[in-house]
């Protein structure tokens, strides 16, 4: 809104300045209006203001431009075009060319670029550098140029700080093991982390909008809606455990999953979370219980005198052989050591 009030402001400046040039009234007639016009905005914005004949190389700048970069006036005088060289980085002097070929061609009206500016303590700052050819030579050269310098640094540490913490952000969602995932109220997927293909193999782009459900097994769809529910009224995390998903092959896929309602305005607007191949875990898990059943299997119909004796020398697991041998019940031979016996 402010840039755009700039802008506008600054139309009507450079228009009262080609009228002047090209109406009835001369450029020398009209120059303290446009310049006072030109001081006002200039000092409602805190603006640097520069004109430049661009076929000498003149440049003209209120106090304003040499302060934002840490000079008095009269500390960098005398004044020319080289001036701005000499202060902007060496890496935005092409690209501030390339802009300003645009507008010596008449491909775009205006100029405007931010560039960086050594200030006097060695650092650098952000400028909006914006200005228009106000007159143009007979052979359609341009000649004069008028424009403003806005400090935009704060704006744009700021704008840098965003796009690094996206950039690592994104970094930490590419590479992370589990699935990072949001979805809307109905349960369509809004976003999903590249997991998502490397566990599931679907494709990222095709699943996105689509339901979970299409994807949930059929006997995990009541236990995984009642869960969602309990979320869509909390403002804690929520764990599930042990749902399935079937990926791109069919086969299923047990995971762990940790949700949170996403909140705005005081409204749930979605769900947010992060969930676990724990197949492996599963596996691991049945396998256990497995092996569990066939030892309790041996041990009850094998004859011989089994046991399973702690560190201290206590039966912690006995066939019911023991019973018929030597007439003990099971409980009472975990009850004393095995050498009492």
């Amino acid at each position: 809104m402010f840039f755009h009030y700039y802008r506008l402001c600054y139309n009507k400046i450079i228009k009262s300045t080609l009228i002047a040039s090209h109406g009835g009234e001369t450029m020398s007639e009209h120059k303290k209006s446009v310049l006072k016009a030109l001081k006002d905005m200039a000092d409602a914005m805190n603006a640097g203001i520069w004109i430049w004949d661009v076929q000498t190389g003149e440049l003209s700048i209120n106090p304003r431009w040499a302060e934002m970069i840490g000079y008095q006036l009269e500390e960098i005088m005398p004044i020319s075009i080289d001036t701005w060289q000499r202060f902007a980085h060496p890496s935005d002097l092409k690209k501030s060319d390339k802009a300003l070929s645009k507008v010596f061609n008449q491909e775009t009206p205006f100029y405007s670029f931010e560039s960086r500016m050594k200030h006097k303590d060695g650092h650098y700052i952000w400028v909006l550098d914006s200005g228009k050819v106000v007159e143009w030579t007979d052979d359609l050269k341009p000649k004069r140029m008028i424009g403003t310098h806005i400090d935009i640094t704060e704006n744009k540490h700021l704008q840098i700080k965003a796009k690094r913490n996206e950039r690592y952000l994104r970094q930490i969602l590419e590479n992370t093991k589990d699935i990072v995932y949001r979805l809307d109220l109905e349960g369509n997927f809004t976003f999903l982390s590249k997991a998502w293909n490397k566990i599931l193999g679907h494709d990222i782009d095709d699943t996105i909008e689509k339901s979970y459900k299409q994807f949930i097994h059929p006997e995990d769809n009541v236990k995984i809606d009642k869960f969602f529910e309990k979320i869509k009224h909390s403002d804690e995390h929520q764990t599930l455990k042990n749902y399935r998903l079937i990926s791109r092959e069919g086969d299923y896929h047990y995971f762990e999953t940790n949700v949170i309602a996403i909140i705005e305005d005081h409204q749930t607007v979605g769900y947010a979370g992060v969930a676990e191949d724990v197949t492996h875990v599963h596996q691991a898990d049945e396998e256990l219980k497995h092996q569990k059943n066939i030892l309790e299997r041996f041990f009850s119909v094998n004859l011989d005198l089994l046991a399973i004796v702690d560190k201290n020398g206590y039966f912690n697991t006995l066939n019911i052989a023991w019973e018929d041998v030597l007439g003990y019940t099971l409980d009472e031979l975990k009850s004393k050591p095995i050498l009492s016996f």
